[in-house]
């Protein structure tokens, strides 16, 4: 009987070390793998010190998917599936009524994609709710202030927004901290908005930032993305239209008409491809089709 009972206590005794030995070695195996699972974004700087934020972290824009994912799904806000909410008659107007050489481009290119920087309320002072409405436009709206872009995600515009100021420089950019960004304070370089949206290229950069446009340019990698027709306010810009005239040359730009206050840019290749066809100038149909999937893409956010 002694053996016996013996004999139990040391079967249980070694059922219970090997149940404890599992244990540790599967925690451990589970430790393993979170460790080695790559960290989002949010996580790999939510224990920086609040004092500290992100300023002091190169986020490397360009090459940085986490970055990009996190403007994707955190800070932008998809088009509109309801109808317009628009009360100022005005911006049922073409654009540009001045600018004709301008409105035969855009007219020649139905459909086309932009971005527009600053965008107001998206629509007394914008500059694509006319396109959008009438001739098939899509894009990408950024505006910086908190309350005008409170206003334009009420007027049921039918493309992406983002609540973002444009950095003035990519190699030394950082942003700040994610609850300021969560404020409505984000700073983020131009091609890194223009990547979370998935765009293949820009038809139409419209670009009225009350004198930032230059350096804006500046920190746009030229040949990594295609942008056909720019559009710059240049009133405040210092050098005026000159300087931003030398340096879109240098990118292979020409100057086509000057107003007031803007002047247009048009790539020099595609000058003669514009004008000369009564359509617009795109990729067969079939990939059409699929850059209109690549630019619509679903953004989800958290509850």
């Amino acid at each position: 009987m002694k053996g016996h009972t013996l004999l139990t206590a040391m079967f249980i005794f070694a059922i219970v070390n090997i149940l404890t030995v599992g244990h540790r070695f599967f925690l451990f195996r589970i430790r393993e793998t979170v460790i080695r699972q790559p960290e989002s974004f949010v996580n790999r700087y939510e224990e920086v010190p609040h004092s500290i934020g992100l300023a002091a972290m190169d986020l490397e824009p360009e090459s940085d998917p986490q970055l990009t994912s996190y403007v994707r799904h955190a800070l932008m806000r998809r088009p509109s599936r309801g109808p317009y909410v628009l009360g100022h008659q005005g911006s049922r107007t073409f654009p540009f009524q001045e600018n004709k050489k301008l409105q035969e481009y855009l007219k020649k290119m139905a459909g086309g994609v932009f971005v527009e920087a600053f965008a107001g309320d998206g629509e007394k002072k914008t500059s694509t709710l006319y396109l959008e409405q009438n001739e098939g436009w899509s894009g990408l709206l950024v505006e910086p202030d908190p309350a005008l872009y409170a206003a334009l995600l009420g007027k049921g515009r039918k493309s992406f927004s983002v609540n973002s100021n444009l950095s003035l420089s990519l190699t030394n950019f950082t942003s700040r901290s994610i609850d300021a960004v969560k404020e409505g304070n984000a700073t983020l370089p131009l091609i890194t908005l223009v990547r979370a949206m998935g765009m293949p290229e820009i038809d139409f950069l419209c670009l009225h930032t009350g004198g930032t446009e230059l350096q804006i340019l500046q920190t746009f990698p030229w040949i990594n993305m295609n942008v056909r027709i720019i559009n710059v306010e240049f009133s405040n810009v210092p050098g005026n239209v000159s300087a931003v005239n030398t340096f879109l040359r240098d990118k292979g730009f020409n100057l086509t008409t000057v107003q007031e206050h803007s002047a247009t840019f048009v790539r020099g290749d595609l000058m003669e491809e514009v004008m000369g066809t009564t359509k617009r100038p795109r990729a067969p149909r079939a990939s059409r089709r699929k850059e209109k999937r690549v630019v619509s893409f679903e953004i989800k956010h958290d509850t």
